[in-house]
């Protein structure tokens, strides 16, 4: 299978980022029991390539879930983390550039 091929095949499985890929977790998590093993191997590449600068345990439940190991309810734990995680240092940034302009 050519890579144009199966980029068109995981056309609903594509993100591009966290936050999208976790509004269709389950669509993707459907779509993806319907690959062959090979594709599934091909796309594991591509959900750690989009999923590089996440942090390891967030990157790994999320895949856990989608190859369902995990429930609904972890990753929702681990998403809501994230999401706090990241308002905190959004919320830093913007004091230390409120400092620097003193």
């Amino acid at each position: 299978m050519l890579i144009h091929e199966f980029m068109a095949k995981i056309g609903d499985m594509k993100f591009f980022g966290i936050e999208e890929l976790y509004n269709k977790k389950e669509k993707v998590r459907d779509q993806f029991d319907l690959l062959k093993a090979d594709e599934k191997y091909v796309y594991k590449w591509f959900y750690f390539f989009q999923t590089c600068h996440l942090n390891r345990r967030l990157k790994e439940n999320m895949w856990s879930y989608i190859t369902g190991i995990i429930s609904d309810d972890k990753i929702e734990k681990e998403y809501q983390l994230y999401c706090e995680n990241k308002e905190k240092a959004r919320l830093k940034t913007k004091e230390r550039q409120a400092l620097s302009n003193i």
